[in-house]
């Protein structure tokens, strides 16, 4: 069954499930649909008495519905229009697999700007810092200042960066605590004026706990923004 066949059986008055991703948070609520335009493949969901409609509506993050009938899926959409306050119009992109803001299985949060954290961490004899974009209790985002990245891309260039390999993570929080991890490099991205690595942690105890508890305070911090 195809998309427009999928739009087809979504009928105006049903409610569905409706998730994005704010601040590393999934953020999910259940909306009614106003009406369909299938072959526009365009969407429109009441939103007025939603407490979160400010995080939809402004949302950059890809939009999922989860439709039930004729069969579970998950339909990836983006924001169509954000003029229309109590609406919610979205324009549908194609079916997808459960997203990863739905299964992941630790909460990945976002630091505060005010409040950074930074990981450094020390490959050719070079010591490496970069600023934290999100975080987990087994992962963590890093985004090199451009001085760390063209140090590191001519470390690299030297033949001293493989990947896959494991470093010594220092995570600095913001309240002082300075977390030891062994970050396994799972991913890395370029571009000419930064780079983003991607790492694998594995903290030992009592550490982990120190790491965790900082997650729990910042994401009660985002959910208490969200309500507001």
């Amino acid at each position: 069954m195809g998309m427009l066949e999928l739009l087809e059986q979504i009928k105006a008055g049903e409610r569905l499930e409706i998730t994005t991703e704010w601040c590393g948070i999934p953020v999910g609520i259940k909306l009614t649909v106003k009406w369909v335009a299938v072959k526009d493949k365009v969407i429109c969901l009441d939103i007025r008495d939603s407490k979160f409609r400010h995080v939809f509506r402004m949302s950059s993050e890809p939009i999922y519905i989860k439709i039930e009938k004729p069969r579970q899926a998950y339909i990836q959409c983006e924001l169509y229009n954000r003029e229309y306050r109590d609406e919610l119009i979205l324009l549908v992109e194609h079916e997808t697999p459960p997203p990863p803001v739905i299964v992941r299985d630790y909460v990945r949060v976002v630091p505060s700007e005010s409040k950074p954290v930074y990981v450094s961490f020390s490959i050719g004899g070079e010591e490496i810092t970069g600023k934290v974009v999100d975080i987990s209790e087994k992962g963590v985002g890093v985004l090199l200042s451009k001085e760390s990245a063209e140090k590191l891309i001519q470390l690299e260039m030297h033949g001293e960066y493989c990947p896959n390999i494991t470093f010594t993570l220092s995570i600095n929080l913001p309240d002082g605590n300075k977390v030891p991890a062994k970050g396994e490099l799972k991913n890395m991205s370029t571009d000419p004026k930064q780079v983003r690595m991607g790492f694998k942690l594995d903290i030992a105890r009592p550490n982990d706990e120190i790491l965790r508890r900082y997650i729990m305070d910042r994401q009660r911090e985002l959910l208490s923004a969200l309500l507001m």
